[in-house]
């Protein structure tokens, strides 16, 4: 009897005599650690690329906003990369609706079950054209498509395999990503930046190229998909969507993109003697000067324009470099050189490239989607059952407060289905039948279920609440 309470007692109270356990080794480990070398910690898992792989774009953000970039820094042959990972540029209010002329709603997707004697309605005809409608909007999209346009000695336009000697790395200690490449047997080097505070991404280039005139930049603004899949972006439908060019000065443009319920600026600052023109619809082409083999630009994308202040590549890489030691020097850190086990390498590397992953993807004002800001599934909608784990991460594993954001989001949908519920949800008991795993705010429409989604709220607070029993040199 005496052993059957015991085993009940370990089984009822099995988390937290875990939890005791796991707090008195960091304990323990705090008081006999050294100081962990952060600098060395992060340096030692330097992202290098070689050659072009599908799988392997490089990304670079600031939790709102990322750019995904292909071996030349930029988003150069998306083609090369469409069978696995897409060059995207993503920001956490990029949402687009396509137009509903039917006027589709949840109710219409709505089917009476037999439960407990009696008909209930569950919104569960999936096969609906009202339901497909209402599953895939809103959906997120790229913004722009932001790529070099190199031309062959004979005037072609080059392709993926034309490039070699290729050597690309991502520097995450201070956030730099620096490509290197020849085409044609001229060298080409591009650093390349994203501003840690603005939808913003910044490159300069530095090549013979320019000054032969076979360099420019491509700035092109596609139309959202709005499918399931990687790629959120829709090149053939340019009568769709409108763009409009504006010269703010001999250094300055912006680019007013205006598709159905999503409309933003693009603000481009360049290098002095740079000329632009429409190469075709949505596709504008900057030419740097011939007069220099180096050339810088600036790109910063945002609903509402209103900041006039000039952000060139310099002034973005310093806030980078600062931004990203801020990060890596406060919050949690785990160093695993001092281990006899082969393994402890990549576990490092992972536990590492996590926390970047997570810092570039995830510190939005709602919870990010499954693949963050990189690329689309479920439409780029989120869901609330995982978000607990990058609330973890976020809350140990760094330094800043970037869980609030995302925290926040999810607590105004909860007091928002629970305060007054939808219409749809009006016709089922929270209590009885589940919890909107992908519903929220944005996502009026989305119509899936899961119970689980309210634990990860709860969890998400009781995680956030709590001190945190890791104490890192």
């Amino acid at each position: 009897m005496k052993v059957f309470l015991y085993n009940q007692f370990i089984i009822k109270n099995y988390n937290r005599i875990l939890l005791i356990i796991l707090a008195a080794i960091f304990f323990m480990a705090g008081n006999t650690a050294q100081a962990i070398d952060r600098q060395a910690l992060v340096e030692r898992h330097k992202i290098i690329i070689t050659k072009v792989d599908a799988l392997s774009p490089l990304s670079l953000g600031n939790g709102r906003f990322t750019f995904t970039a292909d071996v030349t820094g930029l988003q150069t042959f998306p083609d090369a990369y469409q069978n696995g990972i897409p060059l995207t540029t993503m920001a956490e209010w990029g949402w687009h609706s396509f137009p509903n002329p039917q006027g589709y709603k949840q109710a219409d997707t709505f089917v009476d079950v037999q439960t407990g004697g009696r008909k209930v309605p569950y919104n569960i005809n999936q096969k609906c054209e009202a339901a497909s409608w209402l599953r895939a909007n809103p959906h997120q999209t790229s913004l722009a498509k932001i790529a070099f346009f190199l031309k062959k000695a004979d005037g072609s336009v080059a392709n993926a395999n034309d490039i070699t000697n290729i050597h690309q790395e991502l520097d995450l200690w201070t956030g730099l990503l620096t490509s290197s490449f020849e085409f044609e047997g001229e060298k080409v080097l591009v650093k390349t930046v994203c501003h840690p505070k603005l939808d913003n991404i910044a490159f300069e280039v530095q090549s013979d190229l320019i000054t032969e005139n076979r360099l420019a930049v491509e700035i092109a603004f596609p139309y959202p998909s709005g499918k399931w899949g990687k790629d959120p972006a829709d090149w053939t439908v340019p009568q769709k969507h409108s763009t409009k060019l504006k010269q703010l000065s001999d250094t300055q443009v912006q680019i007013l993109h205006n598709m159905d319920s999503l409309v933003y600026n693009c603000k481009v600052q360049f290098s002095a003697g740079t000329q632009i023109e429409e190469k075709q619809k949505h596709h504008y082409i900057l030419k740097p000067s011939t007069d220099e083999k180096r050339w810088d630009c600036s790109i910063t994308f945002a609903e509402k324009t209103k900041d006039k202040s000039i952000i060139d590549f310099n002034s973005t890489a310093q806030k980078s470099i600062e931004h990203w030691k801020h990060f890596w020097t406060t919050g949690g850190a785990i160093d695993l050189s001092q281990s006899s086990d082969p393994r402890w390498k990549e576990l490092e590397r992972r536990i590492v490239l996590s926390q970047y992953l997570t810092a570039i993807q995830s510190v939005q004002k709602y919870p990010p989607q499954e693949t963050g800001l990189t690329c689309t599934s479920w439409f780029g909608k989120f869901h609330l059952e995982m978000h607990w784990c990058t609330v973890c991460i976020l809350r140990y594993g760094t330094g800043w407060n970037c869980w609030r954001p995302a925290l926040n989001g999810i607590r105004k949908s909860f007091l928002l289905l629970v305060k007054s519920p939808k219409p749809g949800l009006q016709r089922r008991s929270l209590a009885k039948n589940g919890w909107p795993g992908r519903s929220g705010l944005p996502f009026n429409h989305w119509p899936a279920f899961n119970l689980a989604a309210a634990a990860s709220y709860l969890l998400c607070r009781v995680i956030i609440s709590r001190r945190s029993l890791i104490t890192s040199p």
